[in-house]
C-alpha cells in the first residue's frame, strides 16, 4: 500500500472514531443512568 494511501485510510479511521465517539456522546446523553466505559464500548459495538 503506497504511504499516501496509507495516510489517506488512517486519516479516514480517525474521522470514522471520531464520528463513532460523537454518536456515543449524543446516546449517552440521552441516557440519565449510565455507567461509562463499559457502556460506550457497547455503544461503540452497536454503532459499528
Amino acid at each position: 500500500m503506497p504511504a499516501r494511501a496509507r495516510r489517506c485510510h488512517a486519516q479516514l479511521v480517525l474521522d470514522r472514531s471520531r464520528d463513532i465517539q460523537a454518536r456515543c456522546a449524543m446516546i449517552k446523553r440521552r441516557c440519565t443512568h449510565g455507567t461509562g466505559g463499559g457502556e460506550q464500548g457497547f455503544d461503540i459495538e452497536r454503532v459499528k
